[in-house]
């Protein structure tokens, strides 16, 4: 019975060239040729050698960012923070955000850090992520960042009282944009509700860059007194920089904030109170908006150790359900156990049906891996292969597959007339 399954190889084999082919599908959506569109807003990324379209004017000599500041118009204000302020605006003819900043760019360290912002946030292309147009860099005004609006502001205000199969799906479109910016060895390092945000055709995505750092880069941001205090990892408080692991934390805080409409630990709980909590290692209490499987990931995903935190893309397989999942409580009368090294094999019920369960004994880091596996599995579609009926990569990993009624072959052959062997 442990031959039931797909081979490991194939199954990375053929899991590998469609992923492969479907980056060439990204490369492909991505390229400039494809958005024929007679706005030049569309043109906004040159990440391949292009000649640039409609009317854009980049600043001859200067960085690909730069845009001419007689494009952009400055609109009502939003926001106003320490080190900058929001507007609404306009950039040949698009509605956009303007961040002015207001830190002062004669200092050679705040001077790095916007160029820094600047180069990292326009290399990203992902539809998950904030749209960097571009910059504006006068020598008489503040610098500026010209940007996609988010027009429908944060995730958690968009989601209330929406469905939970809507907060879900959109968590899982959040955690996809991360999953790039890990991918491409970049840390968010200041994840938190307002920087996640709801876009045109309510896409979600990601922003604010300016504390993200590039994993072995030399440049450097301290983010030591910046940043949310509830959404950071306990070990943030320990020392100044960020992980690709305290990401995972932060993002697990936004689901909390955006699953029950509160920040972190509540809005009642004073900031002393939550500093003191998650130094001392305390863990957040379970709200009522949770089931035991989605607290559960949430758990995953915020554990104190950082080392036994699942990774983004773990998160990102286990945060929408697919269509072959089977709750592990549909399983029962189980029985005739085979032990393995790698599974446990026995016979049991699903929905009164005679299935074969196969249990794996995978750890939370191959979780990917196993929903590899199940998604080629279950998209075979033949009388002489054994079928899967779903699986569980939730809690426990199972498969839950056809049971072979008249057991192996050479057992079937050996009660049945020679004649019979060869069809």
């Amino acid at each position: 019975m442990l031959g039931v399954s797909v081979s490991e190889s194939a199954v990375l084999t053929v899991a590998d060239r469609n992923h492969h082919f479907h980056r060439q599908l990204d490369d492909l959506v991505g390229g400039p040729n494809v958005l024929n569109s007679e706005n030049p807003v569309h043109n906004w990324q040159t990440h391949s050698p292009c000649s640039q379209k409609g009317n854009v004017n980049y600043a001859q000599g200067k960085s690909k960012w730069i845009l001419s500041s007689e494009q952009v118009q400055i609109g009502e204000p939003i926001a106003r923070g320490a080190f900058g302020e929001t507007y609404w605006g306009k950039w040949i003819g698009t509605d956009v955000v303007i961040k002015r900043v207001l830190t002062n760019q004669g200092i050679p360290h705040f001077r790095q850090q916007f160029y820094h912002e600047a180069k990292l946030w326009f290399s990203l292309n992902h539809v998950n992520l904030v749209k960097l147009y571009g910059t504006c860099e006068e020598s008489n005004a503040p610098p500026i960042f010209v940007c996609e609006r988010a027009i429908h502001g944060t995730l958690s205000s968009f989601l209330k009282g929406k469905p939970r199969e809507e907060i879900w799906g959109s968590l899982y479109s959040a955690a996809q944009g991360l999953q790039y910016l890990h991918e491409h060895g970049i840390v968010h390092c200041d994840l938190k509700g307002n920087n996640v945000l709801v876009c045109d055709n309510n896409l979600v995505k990601l922003a604010d860059f300016g504390l993200s750092t590039l994993v072995g880069s030399s440049i450097y941001v301290n983010n030591e007194k910046i940043g949310a205090l509830r959404w950071k990892a306990p070990e943030c408080f320990d020392k100044s920089t960020s992980s690709f692991t305290s990401d995972i934390f932060a993002f697990g805080m936004c689901v909390v904030e955006v699953v029950t409409g509160e920040f972190p630990w509540g809005n009642a709980t004073s900031e002393e109170a939550v500093k003191n909590n998650i130094k001392a290692k305390i863990s957040l209490p379970r709200p009522n908006e949770f089931s035991n499987d989605e607290w559960d990931l949430v758990e995953r995903m915020c554990h104190d150790n950082p080392d036994d935190r699942i990774s983004v893309g773990a998160a990102v397989c286990l945060m929408l359900l697919p269509e072959w999942f089977i709750p592990i409580y549909h399983i029962d009368h189980r029985s005739n156990v085979i032990s393995g090294f790698f599974a446990k094999i026995y016979r049991a019920r699903w929905l009164g049906t005679d299935v074969v369960v196969k249990e794996v004994r995978a750890g939370l880091k191959d979780i990917v891996r196993f929903t590899r596996e199940v998604t080629v599995w279950f998209s075979l579609k033949h009388q002489n292969v054994i079928q899967l009926y779903g699986a569980c990569h939730v809690g426990q990993a199972i498969f839950v597959c056809e049971w072979a009624s008249n057991g192996e072959l050479r057992d079937y052959i050996k009660r049945k007339d020679r004649r019979t062997m060869w069809k």
